[in-house]
Protein backbone atom coordinates (compact mmCIF):
# COMPACT_ATOMS: atom_id res chain seq x y z
CA UNK A 1 0.00 0.00 0.00
CA UNK A 2 1.50 3.23 -1.33
CA UNK A 3 -0.19 5.70 0.92
CA UNK A 4 0.79 9.79 0.31
CA UNK A 5 -0.04 13.19 0.86
CA UNK A 6 -0.44 16.16 -1.66
CA UNK A 7 -0.01 19.54 -0.14
CA UNK A 8 -2.10 22.17 -2.89
CA UNK A 9 -1.04 25.86 -2.20
CA UNK A 10 -2.96 28.43 -3.48
CA UNK A 11 -1.10 32.16 -3.85
CA UNK A 12 -2.96 34.91 -5.48
CA UNK A 13 -0.84 37.29 -7.36
CA UNK A 14 -1.44 41.30 -8.07
CA UNK A 15 -1.50 42.01 -11.65
CA UNK A 16 -0.60 45.38 -10.87
CA UNK A 17 2.95 44.75 -10.08
CA UNK A 18 3.24 42.98 -13.99
CA UNK A 19 2.00 44.95 -15.69
CA UNK A 20 -0.84 47.47 -14.68
CA UNK A 21 -3.92 44.99 -15.02
CA UNK A 22 -6.47 45.60 -12.38
CA UNK A 23 -6.54 42.00 -12.15
CA UNK A 24 -5.84 39.04 -9.84
CA UNK A 25 -4.25 36.06 -10.97
CA UNK A 26 -4.41 32.07 -8.45
CA UNK A 27 -1.72 30.13 -8.70
CA UNK A 28 -1.75 26.94 -7.75
CA UNK A 29 1.24 24.33 -6.55
CA UNK A 30 1.27 20.72 -5.74
CA UNK A 31 3.48 19.29 -3.25
CA UNK A 32 3.45 15.19 -3.21
CA UNK A 33 5.61 12.95 -0.56
CA UNK A 34 7.10 10.18 -0.83
CA UNK A 35 4.88 7.30 0.19
CA UNK A 36 4.74 7.22 3.99
CA UNK A 37 5.80 4.04 5.74
CA UNK A 38 2.55 2.34 6.94
CA UNK A 39 2.15 0.40 10.31
CA UNK A 40 -0.77 -1.12 11.61
CA UNK A 41 -1.66 0.20 15.17
CA UNK A 42 -4.50 -2.59 15.93
CA UNK A 43 -7.15 -4.29 13.58
CA UNK A 44 -9.06 -1.10 12.83
CA UNK A 45 -6.37 1.87 12.53
CA UNK A 46 -3.33 2.80 10.49
CA UNK A 47 -0.32 5.10 10.93
CA UNK A 48 1.49 5.83 7.99
CA UNK A 49 4.51 8.45 8.54
CA UNK A 50 8.01 10.11 7.47
CA UNK A 51 10.73 10.07 9.42
CA UNK A 52 13.35 12.35 7.56
CA UNK A 53 12.37 16.15 6.85
CA UNK A 54 14.76 15.31 3.53
CA UNK A 55 11.49 13.08 2.41
CA UNK A 56 9.10 15.71 2.55
CA UNK A 57 9.33 19.22 3.64
CA UNK A 58 7.44 22.24 2.07
CA UNK A 59 7.59 26.60 2.44
CA UNK A 60 4.32 27.73 3.43
CA UNK A 61 2.71 31.38 3.60
CA UNK A 62 -0.03 31.63 6.72
CA UNK A 63 -1.98 33.54 3.93
CA UNK A 64 -2.07 30.63 1.71
CA UNK A 65 -4.88 28.89 1.29
CA UNK A 66 -4.00 25.52 1.49
CA UNK A 67 -5.62 21.86 0.74
CA UNK A 68 -4.48 18.55 1.83
CA UNK A 69 -5.28 15.54 -0.42
CA UNK A 70 -4.53 12.18 1.38
CA UNK A 71 -3.91 9.74 -1.61
CA UNK A 72 -3.10 5.93 -2.61
CA UNK A 73 -0.21 5.90 -5.21
CA UNK A 74 -0.69 3.17 -7.48
CA UNK A 75 2.79 3.19 -8.11
CA UNK A 76 5.67 3.59 -5.28
CA UNK A 77 7.81 5.69 -7.36
CA UNK A 78 4.81 7.49 -8.93
CA UNK A 79 5.33 10.91 -6.89
CA UNK A 80 8.64 11.88 -8.52
CA UNK A 81 7.01 12.32 -11.78
CA UNK A 82 4.01 14.45 -9.93
CA UNK A 83 5.90 16.79 -8.71
CA UNK A 84 8.37 17.19 -11.65
CA UNK A 85 4.57 17.99 -13.86
CA UNK A 86 2.96 20.35 -10.94
CA UNK A 87 -0.01 17.65 -11.31
CA UNK A 88 -3.18 18.02 -10.22
CA UNK A 89 -4.37 15.37 -8.10
CA UNK A 90 -8.02 15.38 -9.66
CA UNK A 91 -6.55 15.21 -12.87
CA UNK A 92 -3.68 12.53 -12.15
CA UNK A 93 -6.44 9.74 -11.35
CA UNK A 94 -4.98 7.20 -13.37
CA UNK A 95 -2.08 7.64 -11.33
CA UNK A 96 -3.18 8.03 -7.66
CA UNK A 97 -6.76 7.49 -5.93
CA UNK A 98 -8.00 10.60 -3.77
CA UNK A 99 -8.77 9.11 -0.28
CA UNK A 100 -9.61 12.88 0.91
CA UNK A 101 -9.03 16.18 0.50
CA UNK A 102 -9.44 19.04 2.84
CA UNK A 103 -9.15 22.41 3.31
CA UNK A 104 -5.88 23.49 5.89
CA UNK A 105 -4.80 26.45 8.06
CA UNK A 106 -1.43 27.28 9.60
CA UNK A 107 -2.81 30.36 11.82
CA UNK A 108 -3.08 27.94 14.77
CA UNK A 109 -0.05 26.47 16.03
CA UNK A 110 0.99 25.03 19.68
CA UNK A 111 5.03 25.38 20.43
CA UNK A 112 6.77 23.58 21.57
CA UNK A 113 10.48 24.24 21.56
CA UNK A 114 11.54 28.06 21.42
CA UNK A 115 15.40 28.67 20.37
CA UNK A 116 16.85 32.21 19.24
CA UNK A 117 16.66 31.01 15.25
CA UNK A 118 13.24 28.99 15.32
CA UNK A 119 10.44 27.90 16.78
CA UNK A 120 9.79 24.08 16.63
CA UNK A 121 5.61 23.12 16.64
CA UNK A 122 3.50 20.67 16.19
CA UNK A 123 0.38 21.53 13.49
CA UNK A 124 -2.42 18.92 13.75
CA UNK A 125 -4.90 18.53 11.75
CA UNK A 126 -8.44 16.33 12.70
CA UNK A 127 -9.21 15.55 8.78
CA UNK A 128 -12.66 13.77 9.33
CA UNK A 129 -14.15 12.67 12.32
CA UNK A 130 -16.19 9.05 10.22
CA UNK A 131 -12.97 7.96 9.77
CA UNK A 132 -11.08 9.62 12.88
CA UNK A 133 -8.90 10.79 9.98
CA UNK A 134 -6.00 13.00 11.09
CA UNK A 135 -2.62 14.47 10.27
CA UNK A 136 0.39 16.11 12.22
CA UNK A 137 3.28 17.96 10.66
CA UNK A 138 6.36 19.10 12.51
CA UNK A 139 6.78 23.13 11.27
CA UNK A 140 9.30 25.61 11.87
CA UNK A 141 9.06 28.87 12.00
CA UNK A 142 12.13 31.24 11.05
CA UNK A 143 11.89 33.86 13.81
CA UNK A 144 13.10 36.21 10.83
CA UNK A 145 11.45 34.57 7.88
CA UNK A 146 7.73 35.00 6.74
CA UNK A 147 7.35 31.56 5.90
CA UNK A 148 7.66 28.10 7.87
CA UNK A 149 8.52 24.93 6.85
CA UNK A 150 6.03 22.05 7.24
CA UNK A 151 7.50 18.46 7.57
CA UNK A 152 7.55 15.14 8.45
CA UNK A 153 3.81 14.08 8.49
CA UNK A 154 1.98 11.60 10.35
CA UNK A 155 -1.60 10.49 9.00
CA UNK A 156 -3.73 8.03 11.16
CA UNK A 157 -7.26 6.97 10.53
CA UNK A 158 -9.47 3.91 10.21
CA UNK A 159 -8.41 1.34 7.86
CA UNK A 160 -11.71 1.35 6.15
CA UNK A 161 -11.04 4.42 4.74
CA UNK A 162 -8.35 3.01 2.62
CA UNK A 163 -10.76 0.16 0.98
CA UNK A 164 -13.03 3.01 -0.25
Amino acid sequence: MHIGICIQKETIKNMNQINDLNKTIKEYTYNYSKPLIYDDINKNYFLAYLIRDVDFSILVNPNEKLKIYVIQYQDKNIFLKLNENNSNPNHSLDMLDIIGNYNISIKNMEMTDDTTEYIKSKLFFELDSTFDLSVEFTVFYRKNEEDYIMSNPHIRGKKFILTI
